[in-house]
């Protein structure tokens, strides 16, 4: 199955290789997103997303129900919460959100590392919910013997791989270029211990050759 090139993206359209060919980013385009903050983005297209759904189920009177805690999609996702993985991710979220407070209020950023910075910043929160993400697919396929779940973990883990890789490339390059504070050392061990036990949840060898004997 082709896979549009918004499901599994990280979201950096000005540095996007197939962005023209992205319905979404020529959407977004029309609609001048493109001088709006990407908190902003968000915030408009979730309003968008609440009240078409609201919409929908007010014109086919659907009644909705209170969550079935026996749902064995829910009970995944709790079960993959619990993963020692996900602690670590919610650690290093809010330890990369310090190191970075903390430099910016004390220095200016040099312009040799304005793109480790930068690239330090925006994956700091796509990594846990990527991660998250690619963990509940792994899951769902198992339950499900689904292949689209197994595609949208392996997918998914795609860029999760380079979320860390771009951070750890950032935050090494900003070690070795200048005096950091102990939180960088930190946010550079956090990273190495995600990639480890990330390699340990998801066997991308195994995957690979599951997706291979589907097609």
């Amino acid at each position: 199955m082709k896979r549009a090139p918004y499901n599994y993206c990280d979201y950096r359209c000005e540095k996007c290789a197939v962005k023209d060919r992205c319905t979404v980013y020529q959407k977004e385009l029309e609609e001048g997103y493109e001088d709006k903050d990407w908190f902003e983005i968000v915030s408009e297209n979730l309003q968008k997303a609440r009240e078409m759904i609201d919409k929908f189920i007010k014109e086919n009177k659907i009644e909705i129900l209170p969550e079935n805690e026996e749902d064995p999609f829910e009970k995944i996702h709790r079960e993959v919460e619990k993963k020692y993985i996900i602690k670590l991710t919610d650690d290093y979220l809010n330890k990369s959100e310090d190191f970075l407070k903390d430099y910016r209020a004390q220095y200016l950023i040099i312009p040799e590392l304005e793109e480790a910075f930068s690239d330090l910043d925006w994956y700091k929160t796509i990594i846990p919910v990527k991660i998250q993400r690619a963990l509940d697919s792994l899951q769902e396929f198992v339950m499900m013997e689904d292949e689209f779940f197994l595609e949208d973990a392996y997918y998914t883990s795609l860029v999760v791989s380079k979320s860390l890789w771009k951070s750890l490339s950032g935050i090494r390059k900003i070690r070795n270029t200048i005096n950091v504070n102990k939180l960088a050392d930190e946010v550079e061990n956090l990273l190495i211990e995600i990639v480890v036990e990330f390699k340990k949840e998801f066997p991308f060898e195994f995957i690979i050759g599951l997706l291979k004997a589907n097609t």
